[in-house]
């Protein structure tokens, strides 16, 4: 059993972020990541079948973490997530026997609909939904004055 803790408000930080609208997304377009989405910051492994044992704290995990889009591989042995950092998100994976979790990506994940990974049923492999090294800059329509827009 994996036991997720969170803060019961979101930080004021979080609240501050700028957001785009899209389409009735909200999109943070910094860290391509849902504007909404509520972050776990300490993760606990329990065994089931020892009901008295106290959970065991997973090791390894990012400093301040900002966790969320937990998945188990199909045979339970493993368990991804991602770390939400100031510049994107990040893939990490943790080894459920061990209870250590390691960084697999950098801060290049795209979570901006949701769900950035996929797990295969070799329990080893996944699919990753990454920004492109060469995007572009998005356009921050609040910087342009009205005399730079041009109207029809």
């Amino acid at each position: 059993m994996l036991l997720s803790y969170r803060s019961v408000y979101k930080t004021l930080d979080d609240l501050n972020q700028d957001e785009m609208r899209l389409a009735g997304l909200r999109i943070n377009p910094v860290t391509n990541i849902s504007a909404t989405v509520t972050y776990s910051n300490n993760l606990k492994i329990r065994k089931i079948k020892d009901v008295k044992a106290e959970p065991t704290q997973v090791s390894g995990l990012p400093a301040n973490a900002r966790i969320t889009y937990i998945s188990w591989s199909p045979d339970d042995s493993k368990i991804a997530f991602t770390n939400t950092t100031q510049g994107g998100v990040e893939l990490w994976i943790i080894d459920v026997a061990a209870a250590t979790a390691t960084k697999l990506t950098e801060a290049n994940l795209n979570a901006n609909m949701g769900m950035p990974y996929t797990w295969y049923k070799d329990n080893k492999t996944l699919l990753v939904r990454m920004i492109p090294a060469n995007k572009a800059a998005l356009i921050d329509s609040k910087k342009i004055s009205l005399k730079d827009r041009s109207f029809p």
